[in-house]
């Protein structure tokens, strides 16, 4: 770091010493993006801070830093109840996370179904898949495929890659919506396009069997070895097959 750039970062530092809200913040995540031992303990002196004047966005971060041990000691408990503070004044990563912990750690799917339903009010593209995927899966609620389907749309809109992967399937298979190769196959396309690696695999079947396209064996090959080359192993085997 040049003599410029410390003598930039210390006036931040001067005016967050000095109580200055916006500085302190620009002082926490300067440190946070650091990610060394000493700048991410000096991130957690500062998000506590902002912590104390009620940040909705120093709850969440300074929530986070416990729950990864990042600064300090790991602790789960510490980092829910910061995740919690946050929550409450409407930070959607926050009450995502609380939702995933819930899930994760405690295979209370119920409760976190209600947090994501709390970020996804907000339009939390996670949370929206992880709707999508619990209404799929049975998990917390009563398995339903339409409802399902409407949550996978909402987060695809928003470029969730593997919510405009599952919709494509959906509609493929004609699960909780009529099928519709032409649906199937756009959402595949977006997805792959954006980089989801099952989408590329679909994408060449859909190419492969002409599913809502004119089949093109050339683009079939040109999508599996894209899968291919990210190690998809169905993909792989499809190659083999077509190039017998």
């Amino acid at each position: 770091m040049n003599r410029k750039e410390n003598q930039f970062i210390d006036k931040f530092i001067d005016k967050a010493k000095k109580g200055h809200v916006s500085s302190q913040r620009w002082v926490a995540s300067y440190f946070l993006s650091r990610d060394t031992p000493n700048a991410l303990s000096n991130a957690v002196f500062w998000l506590s801070k902002l912590v104390n004047k009620g940040d909705a966005w120093a709850d969440y971060n300074l929530g986070y830093c416990y729950q990864e041990g990042r600064g300090v000691r790991r602790n789960i408990s510490k980092a829910m109840q910061l995740y919690l503070l946050s929550s409450q004044k409407g930070y959607d990563s926050a009450q995502l996370n609380l939702g995933i912990i819930y899930a994760q750690r405690f295979k209370d799917f119920k409760k976190a179904m209600e947090f994501y339903r709390l970020a996804a009010k907000q339009g939390n593209k996670n949370a929206l898949y992880n709707l999508g995927f619990y209404y799929e899966e049975g998990r917390g609620v009563s398995q339903n495929y339409k409802i399902a389907c409407e949550w996978y749309l909402k987060a695809a809109k928003k470029g969730d890659i593997d919510a405009q992967n599952r919709v494509g399937y959906f509609y493929h298979e004609g699960k909780g919506v009529k099928p519709n190769l032409v649906e199937a196959f756009k959402w595949y396309k977006k997805a792959a396009d954006n980089g989801n690696i099952a989408s590329m695999y679909n994408l060449g079947l859909c190419y492969l069997e002409g599913d809502g396209v004119r089949k093109s064996k050339s683009r079939a090959l040109k999508w599996f070895k894209l899968a291919s080359l990210k190690g998809h192993s169905a993909s792989k085997k499809e190659l083999k097959k077509l190039l017998k």
